[in-house]
């Protein structure tokens, strides 16, 4: 079976990737937004909207909602990612009681690119992608890495034509959207850093362990409940 190793792309690729991304200037992109700080609940507002730029996965119709605002460089998403959402999708996506929403706030150009590239692969892949995207955190940015040619190697792993994946991951129009979904989310929510958690309506913000969103969870699905 082929690794990631064996698909492992050179540098060279990297201009046409950067040359996307520079869109980010362009809508304004925070580029020193930093990680929240983490604070108590407040309450937030706009009732959830699953649009075509969603993956969402759990049950539409389950008594709470939780959207995660992340950017793929962030360690402190990358942490909550290796460490809490693993327990959270078990327990609570996977078992319909908890409808979940990931969306791009990239806070940065090499963010952005990740986050073009999660919806540059096939569709059924995307949420592997986004887990290994995490996983490998440390290594794609560690000092004198080869980012790019890691992005590529994940993306033709996890089913895309590496013609395809280049062309897509160029496309002007795919950078704004993601863009966009950051610009939407600072609008509706105040979003500000990552990662932020909306939770039927709730803000949540900063790396939290299981044990915080189990109260809010069972605690929401009370109310629910009535």
């Amino acid at each position: 079976m082929s690794t990631l190793q064996d698909r492992e792309t050179t540098s060279a690729k990297a201009p046409w990737v950067f040359a996307t991304v520079a869109v980010a200037a362009a809508l304004a992109l925070a580029l020193g937004a930093g990680t929240a700080s983490a604070e108590d609940l407040v309450a937030q507002a706009p009732a959830v909207e699953v649009t075509p730029f969603d993956r969402p996965l759990g049950d539409p119709d389950a008594p709470v909602t939780i959207i995660e605002y992340a950017s793929f460089s962030c360690g402190h998403c990358g942490a909550f990612h290796n460490e809490t959402w693993p327990e959270l999708k078990e327990r609570y996506v996977d078992t319909g009681q908890v409808f979940f929403l990931f969306r791009d706030f990239p806070l940065n150009e090499l963010a952005l690119a990740a986050s073009m590239l999660t919806h540059c692969v096939p569709e059924d892949a995307y949420h592997a992608t986004v887990t290994e995207l995490f996983r490998s955190q440390e290594e794609w940015m560690a000092p004198g890495s080869d980012p790019i040619g890691r992005f590529l190697a994940i993306g033709v792993f996890a089913g895309a034509e590496e013609a395809a994946l280049e062309a897509c991951m160029a496309d002007r129009p795919l950078a704004e959207a993601v863009a966009q979904v950051r610009i939407q989310a600072e609008a509706d929510y105040d979003v500000s850093g990552t990662p932020t958690f909306i939770i039927n309506g709730e803000t949540l913000t900063g790396n939290r362990p299981i044990e915080t969103f189990e109260e809010i969870i069972e605690r929401l699905s009370a109310e629910e409940a009535g």
